[in-house]
């Protein structure tokens, strides 16, 4: 029984540690990883604009409220409670 053992164990760390098989796995992982990475950089570069956008949104949201709004972005008849 320990022969038999030493063999399926054996066939199976050939097949399990096979140079080409190990090089295929790290080959997709290495490029799963690019590809994410890549994907990471391009969320974080739009949500850098999206904050960007808000704060700049922000921005004049407030300038309008120390400046007054101009007539025509005034609204109609302020809403009863």
């Amino acid at each position: 029984m320990d022969a038999l053992d030493e063999i399926v164990t054996g066939e199976l760390a050939k097949r399990v540690i096979d140079p080409q098989r190990l090089y295929e796995l790290l080959d997709a992982y290495i490029k799963r990883a690019v590809s994410r990475k890549e994907q990471a950089r391009e969320n974080s570069a739009k949500v850098r604009q999206s904050q960007k956008d808000v704060e700049a949104a922000i921005t004049r949201l407030l300038q309008l409220v120390e400046n007054g709004a101009p007539d025509e972005m005034k609204l109609g008849t302020p809403i009863q409670l």
